[in-house]
């Protein structure tokens, strides 16, 4: 037991001390190995997938955040185009290698989404996957819209992924499983402190329509932008979008006002 708080404690030092370092995470080899183990689309990518397959054939296809090109193979089989962006050398080279056989079918690039107008248009389907667009501050969250929404073909698409403010309660609360081990139990509470020590507290972002939150991703490496539907959906309106459809985690397409108390971690956005 006190060998697991001791470990327990050298991961807190570290993950503290990784809120000041300029490492990114993005990079390491073990992260790019995580991503090129995730192969599924998501419940909620399935069912954009569905809605979309038959008009995407022929299209031209832009992938944000591509990572290790999960997407890929569903959303680029048969495009006109496709190019997979990511600010990430390391995740762009296991795109490389993993779709090394597939000819000239797929494109790979890096690019970082904060200029992501240099790749020019039109483009019939954007879309960005697996809340990469939380990497955004508010300011460039707003700024990629605008470009998004400019860069699209009069009749194109746009999706995306975003975590929920509203999830937030959970994320602070102290979860333990029944019946958990000595390890998981100074797991868990390790946790539960370092999300406490390294974010603001629950209430002060209990009235906040978007926060920058730390919440044990990559080894508390990382910071996202966790927002609001209701703010979500007018960014994207103040930006060009007219029509903005919410899933929840399930896949399930949600009513506005069901969109807007729902609790789930991420919700997924689809706008033209």
């Amino acid at each position: 037991m006190i060998k697991t708080l001791v470990n327990q404690l050298r991961q807190y030092g570290r993950a503290v001390l990784r809120r000041t370092s300029s490492e990114d995470p993005y990079s390491s080899a073990a992260v790019v190995d995580e991503f090129l183990a995730l192969e599924k689309l998501l419940p909620a990518e399935q069912i954009i997938y569905e809605r979309l397959s038959g008009w995407l054939s022929g299209k031209s296809v832009l992938d944000v955040g591509v990572g290790a090109g999960r997407t890929s193979e569903a959303f680029g089989e048969r495009t006109g185009r496709y190019l997979g962006v990511d600010y990430s050398h390391e995740m762009i080279a296991a795109c490389e290698r993993r779709f090394s056989g597939a000819g000239n079918r797929f494109e790979f690039r890096v690019a970082d989404a904060r200029n992501i107008q240099q790749l020019g248009g039109p483009w019939d389907l954007i879309f960005f996957s697996f809340n990469g667009i939380d990497h955004l501050d508010a300011t460039d969250r707003t700024k990629f819209f605008h470009d998004v929404r400019t860069m699209l073909a009069p009749s194109g698409m746009f999706w995306f992924s975003s975590h929920n403010i509203r999830s937030l309660p959970t994320l602070y609360k102290l979860r333990i499983k029944e019946g958990s081990s000595a390890k998981e139990w100074a797991y868990g509470v390790f946790s539960w402190l370092l999300i406490r020590l390294v974010n603001p507290s629950r209430r002060k972002l209990a009235g906040q329509p978007h926060a920058m939150v730390n919440d044990g991703a990559l080894g508390f490496g990382v910071r996202g932008y966790y927002g609001t539907p209701q703010e979500t959906t007018q960014q994207l309106k103040q930006n060009g979008f007219h029509t903005v459809l919410i899933f929840g985690m399930d896949g399930r397409e949600l009513q506005p006002e069901e969109s807007f108390l729902c609790t789930d971690i991420w919700l997924t956005y689809l706008c033209s």
